[in-house]
């Protein structure tokens, strides 16, 4: 039996994605941040949900009209 291939396996209108937080640190997001900034790159999130939104954010992912990235913000946590 042969291994599963996702790309030839995902579903129309499917997205493929991964995100390991296991690394990630705060000097990493800065020089994340950095990079942008000097290359003048701007990113926009395709949604911004509230943490009390959460299961909205699930269905609008799961959903035909997500396609991006969304945000999920902690209301409870000043940055």
């Amino acid at each position: 039996m042969s291994e599963p291939d996702s790309i030839t396996e995902l579903p129309i209108n499917g997205f493929l994605t991964s995100f390991n937080s296991a690394n990630v640190t705060k000097e990493k997001l800065q020089s994340l941040f950095d990079y942008l900034k000097i290359n003048n790159i701007h990113v926009k999130p395709e949604k911004i949900f509230s943490l009390k939104e959460v299961s909205e954010a699930h269905r609008y992912l799961e959903s035909e009209k997500s396609f991006g990235k969304i945000i999920i913000l902690n209301d409870e946590v000043s940055i």
